[in-house]
């Protein structure tokens, strides 16, 4: 009987850590993977423009994010950040510019699960919002749209496509 007891006990406590895991694993699944845009973000002037490819994959409870975005020039802006669970905290956020030098428009971002398709992040500076982005993933996970507003109010939406 003890025996039982004990491996009863055992189970319930592997399933209490594998299943919290497995579930976040399923809510940042839709999200990872290669996603290349599709429609420019044109109404913004001085955005960046030109080809830009997203790859997002598993960290944690999260996901690493990396994006590169070149023209006919050559590469302009590179973003890199890992989002270590959709709870909302502050991580470390790093882009440069095509040569490579530090680009200090952020520092910071958060990310937070609204539904199974939706998304929200926010990019700070010193703490201040200083933008928000929506992110929607489309029904059957092919594409996400990205409407990103500054501080300012400007708006500009994007979309990208899974490959």
């Amino acid at each position: 009987m003890m025996r039982i007891f004990a491996t009863f006990t055992l189970m319930t406590l592997v399933l209490s850590i594998v299943l919290p895991v497995h579930a976040q694993t399923q809510t940042v699944k839709p999200l990872l993977g290669t996603w290349k845009r599709i429609m420019p973000n044109t109404a913004t002037p001085g955005a960046p423009s030109g080809s830009a490819t997203n790859q997002l994959d598993a960290a944690g409870n999260g996901f690493h994010f990396v994006e590169d975005v070149a023209d006919a020039k050559g590469p302009v802006l590179h973003i890199e950040y890992t989002v270590e669970s959709f709870d909302g905290k502050d991580y470390a956020w790093k882009a440069t510019d095509g040569t490579g030098k530090p680009l200090t428009v952020a520092d910071a971002i958060a990310f937070q699960k609204i539904d199974d398709y939706t998304y929200e992040l926010l990019n700070k500076k010193m703490g201040e919002v200083i933008m928000t982005q929506k992110w929607v993933l489309s029904k059957d996970g092919r594409t996400r749209t990205v409407t990103s507003t500054r501080k300012q109010g400007n708006t500009m939406t994007t979309v990208y496509e899974k490959e």
